[in-house]
């Protein structure tokens, strides 16, 4: 470094100028020497803004600032990922016990209160969002809830709240006689309650967990059916059983996926004999009379013999009324449940093969929601000539994240895409992401670079974390963790995109190179910006993955949990500790 004291200072300056954008920001925060020079020139700092992307008309104010370019240059590349981040992240890990079983147990981001809300008021509305692990240990059956929270001075990190064990569930799970009985968890789901009438933003987590004898020790432990017992974690008094539910299967069907409702329905994913899927929705109902009460079950969906074994159902999920089936590859909604409130005698109404394939297009198509839909925005009374023969009119529009595999011989895009969707409301109201609309208007945005082959995945397949404000994207596949980048508004809000600039005229719905200028500095493709990933050092196999905030990401794996944070306050820290309720010795023996 003392070499460049004696350079002149437009040399030092020329050969900062040819640095890329995320050197140039290590060199202005290692080096006294680089950010003085970098002081003197406004034009250096204001090309490497045009190399991040971001809206290109700079505030006049601040151009002949070279402190306030540096402090703007700064911001952007925190927000987009140039700033060191594979170098520079911060990876903290705690060590599980070996009988965790890693498939079973999930993380659950409990307490987001920002679904429903516009992208242009989440910077100030205010959210809860907790992480929890709930953990499945397959030598006893016991379920372990870790809640991350803030630890004294180990920052954030997975506390043990709650253990919930067969042994004190006696009274629910009643052993056999004089037998033993011990039992196995076949699946747990999460949920959130109904929010409290004192606080509509606090509402208690409930989890579900799904009971089965593991060795029967005589016939009638062997006939016996499942139980399915619900538990909402309250803050004074801890798990509570607040619903069980006899769950009855056959001897060659097999448990697959479980989610719950709100109102506290399990609907449970049943494969039967080789390839064929029942969708059973159980209640507990209350007889009038003897006031007992008994579990019912329905069969909402039968998804005929499927050909191909990547569209086997493994997973589920509920938004709103409407339950979403998912193949084993990667989550994205590929059956569809009608709402679970209207019973339909006939089976068939209720059966949905959602089209996932994506047209080799650039113009707008018509199609239903796809993927998942993960911000949107409201232009209010819109007033166009081609608009509603001019009258003024409201105009929804919505960012969907989408992945896609399937080829067609008339031409198919295959990867994963951010589609923007157009949708006409009745009225003034705003568009609903927890709800599957039947007809909307899609054009392709961006394309996410660096997927893995989709056609040559793990029997995992993808884990898909998107953060709560929308602007990070996780994909991990096996051992491999990316994450995307992204600003919404600058694909939705014409006004925040084109930062002053003017765009297409009759474009109303910003349709239109929509995000070129904002993302000018990057590739395109197909008329789509190109959003490029930064991958994460990895920390074993990856079975789940979920976002405590915008720059910290957390993970289930095959060693435990482990955290990355990206933050402009990372600084490549990196440690190993031991989960709560794990013997050091234990850790020691599994490795």
């Amino acid at each position: 470094m003392s070499l460049f004291h004696h350079l002149p200072a437009e040399l030092v300056r020329e050969v900062l100028e040819e640095l890329d954008p995320e050197s140039f920001y290590l060199c202005l925060q290692t080096s006294k020497l680089f950010r003085q020079h970098a002081g003197t020139s406004t034009k250096l700092l204001r090309d490497h803004l045009s190399r991040i992307p971001g809206r290109r008309i700079i505030s006049p104010h601040i151009l002949g600032d070279a402190n306030a370019l540096i402090r703007e240059f700064s911001k952007r590349a925190a927000q987009h990922l140039v700033a060191g981040v594979p170098w520079m992240v911060d990876r903290h890990s705690w060590l599980a016990s070996s009988h965790s079983n890693k498939k079973i147990s999930t993380l659950v981001r409990w307490g987001c209160d920002t679904e429903g809300n516009s992208i242009a008021n989440l910077d100030t509305h205010p959210f809860h969002n907790h992480l929890v692990l709930i953990e499945v240990r397959s030598n006893d059956a016991t379920v372990n809830v870790y809640i991350v929270e803030e630890y004294m001075q180990c920052g954030y990190c997975p506390r043990l709240k709650h253990i919930i064990s067969p042994h004190s569930l006696s009274e629910h799970l009643p052993a056999c006689g004089q037998h033993y009985v011990q039992y196995q968890v076949l699946k747990v789901a999460s949920c959130m309650s109904d929010p409290s009438t004192d606080d509509p933003h606090n509402s208690d987590l409930m989890i579900a967990v799904l009971y089965q004898v593991q060795t029967p020790s005589c016939d009638m432990c062997s006939n016996a059916s499942m139980k399915l017992l619900v538990f909402r974690l309250d803050a004074k008094f801890g798990p509570m059983v607040i619903e069980s539910f006899e769950i009855e299967v056959e001897r060659d069907e097999q448990v697959v996926a479980m989610a719950m409702t709100r109102s506290t329905e399990a609907i449970i994913v049943i494969r039967h004999g080789f390839n064929v899927h029942m969708v059973m929705v159980y209640r507990i109902e209350k007889d009038d009379t003897t006031l007992e009460r008994h579990t019912s079950r329905e069969t909402r969906l039968i998804i005929p013999s499927i050909q191909s074994p990547r569209e086997c159902v493994s997973g589920i999920s509920v938004q709103g009324d409407t339950v979403h089936l998912y193949p084993a590859t990667f989550p994205m909604p590929h059956w569809i449940l009608s709402p679970l409130s209207i019973v339909s005698d006939d089976i068939s109404e209720a059966i949905e093969r959602r089209d996932t394939l994506l047209p080799d297009v650039v113009d707008v198509f018509p199609k239903h929601s796809l993927g998942r839909a993960i911000a949107h925005h409201h232009h209010h009374l819109v007033t166009d000539p081609d608009l509603n023969e001019g009258a003024a009119t409201c105009v929804n529009t919505a960012l969907e994240f989408m992945i896609s595999r399937e080829e067609s011989l008339t031409g198919s895009r295959t990867g994963a895409f951010l589609l923007k969707a157009l949708h006409y409301p009745t009225s003034c109201k705003h568009f609903d992401l927890s709800k599957d609309y039947r007809r909307l208007h899609h054009v392709f945005v961006a394309q996410l670079a660096g997927l893995p082959d989709l056609h040559n995945l793990s029997t995992l397949g993808l884990r898909i974390a998107i953060s709560p404000r929308s602007h990070r994207i996780a994909i991990a596949s096996w051992k491999t963790v990316n994450v995307w980048s992204l600003d919404p508004e600058a694909f939705l809000n014409p006004d925040y995109s084109l930062g002053g600039a003017p765009g297409v005229p009759g474009d109303y719905a910003f349709t239109e190179g929509c995000g070129w200028q904002f993302y000018s500095s990057g590739k395109f493709h197909r008329e789509c910006v190109v959003l490029e990933p930064v991958e994460l050092p990895g920390s074993g196999v990856v079975f789940d993955l979920e976002f405590r905030n915008e720059d910290e990401l957390w993970g289930w794996t095959s060693t435990g949990m482990c955290r990355w944070d990206f933050s402009v306050d990372a600084c490549a820290k990196f440690d190993i500790l031991y989960m709560e309720g794990v013997r050091e010795e234990e850790g020691h023996k599994k490795r």
